[in-house]
């Protein structure tokens, strides 16, 4: 149970801004079965909430993204 995270962002490769996008963790969901395990899905939690594979350009598939906002 995946969310997707969607963020503009401007692809060095394309040199244009694109709508990137990357997998996010499900909160809630991961709550719920830590609870339900008495506390033993917090480390299936603990490992999803890190951003494998980050933010992709959705036209060439680069990582080489600059985030305009910061």
């Amino acid at each position: 149970m995946a969310l997707i995270e969607n963020q503009q962002m401007f692809c060095m490769k394309c040199e244009k801004n694109v709508l990137s996008k990357r997998e996010g963790t499900n909160h809630t969901f991961h709550l719920i079965a830590t609870v339900v395990t008495g506390g033993l899905w917090a480390l299936v939690w603990l490992f999803r909430s890190f951003k494998y594979g980050g933010w992709r350009c959705p036209s060439c598939g680069t990582k080489d993204l600059i985030n305009p906002l910061k």
